[in-house]
């Protein structure tokens, strides 16, 4: 059975097929995906970008199609990885927009390099974390404007979530940009007390107060999880702590959080809560 089968198969028994092509094209189209395919060029990163790309594709697909459509999170994590593994096998572009969107792609980042990374073992472009940090820190305001146009395109009160490094970018954001919509912000094993205390974060200086752009905040770690850093004693007064306990270690330790039904309990209480104070 071919990885792009696999694919459509999947994507059919979670109801998402119809809109899957559309939220390809959507998230291979947007400027933030075209400019880090451009500089990921030759990047031992490309691994990494297209697990990001998947990701990104499925929840763009959830997006337009969250009345209807509910999925565990072993069920997402299924689909994005037969979308990763389209993408290694040069299989996606069997999937109509894609085809034209992959062939694109190939052509502006050079053929031969493309076929290498693009058919490349995820685990062979493994990437250092502090390389993906570093980058941010370089390039981060392109990813702090979507985040922000994310939010004010969305209807009511907006919960904003942020795992690893998406912790930091939306902190950042909310410390930058007033955004009222946002009622409350959730870092999920990020690292922004880290960047604070350090004096790198590009929003704040090392013992800055948060200004009051930056609405409720949960910030929800894991002891095992050695990139996750507490945030109540940098910031009191401020921010909650919130522990998820587990047995996980790491790396699993990291992404644990989201497949644990704590968590989500979390969530659908905080956003039960944030839906009651709305006006």
């Amino acid at each position: 059975m071919s990885q792009a089968t696999t694919l459509n198969e999947d994507l059919v028994a979670t109801g998402l097929a119809e809109g899957f092509d559309v939220a390809v094209d959507s998230v291979l189209r947007s400027a933030p995906a075209r400019e880090a395919i451009a500089q990921s060029q030759g990047d031992a990163a490309w691994g990494e970008l297209v697990d990001a790309l998947a990701e990104a594709i499925i929840a763009e697909t959830l997006r337009h199609q969250s009345t209807t459509t509910r999925l565990v999170p072993a069920d997402r994590r299924r689909l994005v990885e037969s979308v990763i593994d389209a993408f290694q096998g040069g299989q996606l572009g069997v999937l109509g927009t894609a085809a034209r969107i992959s062939a694109e792609l190939a052509m502006r980042m050079g053929g031969a390099w493309a076929l290498d990374h693009w058919r490349g073992s995820l685990s062979d472009s493994a990437h250092p974390f502090v390389g993906d940090v570093l980058r941010y820190l370089a390039r981060g305001e392109a990813i702090r404007r979507l985040v922000a146009d994310c939010v004010r395109d969305a209807a009511g009160p907006v919960v904003l979530v942020g795992h690893s490094l998406g912790g930091i970018a939306a902190l950042d954001t909310l410390v930058l940009r007033s955004l009222p919509a946002v009622a409350a912000l959730v870092t999920v094993g990020s690292q922004g007390p880290l960047l604070h205390e350090m004096g790198a974060l590009p929003s704040l200086d090392a013992g800055e107060p948060l200004p009051g752009s930056v609405p409720r905040w949960l910030n929800v770690h894991h002891r095992r999880d050695l990139l996750s850093y507490l945030a109540e004693p940098i910031f009191p007064g401020r921010v909650e702590d919130v522990e998820i306990a587990g047995n996980e270690v790491m790396p699993e330790a990291h992404s644990a959080y989201f497949d644990r039904k704590d968590f989500y309990d979390l969530l659908a209480s905080l956003v039960k809560e944030v839906g009651r104070a709305a006006p």
